[in-house]
């Protein structure tokens, strides 16, 4: 008999949130860089350094697109942990344990008296 949840699956909600977290931080930094770029924009008067700062300002700016793209679509810890709660229940399952279930309040409720 195997086990009920696949290791594998919570070695990816590791490997999800990890990744979350490297895609917020790229984020904060893309942010940062353009308002950074955008200061020296401000106090920039050569055209060639002008054009160079608008470049980088571009490509960071499509970084912080994809990156808010990226945590948009990909899900956090606790959606995944219900994803695969919900993709384990299903009515012969509630079925199964309904009674166990009973038992367990009466259980609880005799300890409690």
């Amino acid at each position: 008999m195997g086990p009920i949840i696949s290791p594998w699956i919570i070695y990816i909600f590791s490997i999800i949130v990890k990744i979350n977290f490297i895609i917020i931080l790229l984020s904060i930094l893309s942010l940062f860089g353009i308002c950074s770029l955008y200061v020296l924009l401000l106090n920039s008067e050569d055209e060639e350094e002008i054009f160079t700062l608008e470049s980088w300002m571009k490509k960071l700016f499509i970084i912080l697109i994809i990156c808010g793209i990226l945590l948009i679509f990909i899900p956090n810890r606790h959606t995944l942990l219900t994803m695969l709660t919900l993709n384990s229940i299903n009515p012969d399952n509630i079925q199964l344990v309904q009674g166990d279930i009973v038992e367990f309040i009466y259980q609880i409720m005799n300890i409690i008296k």
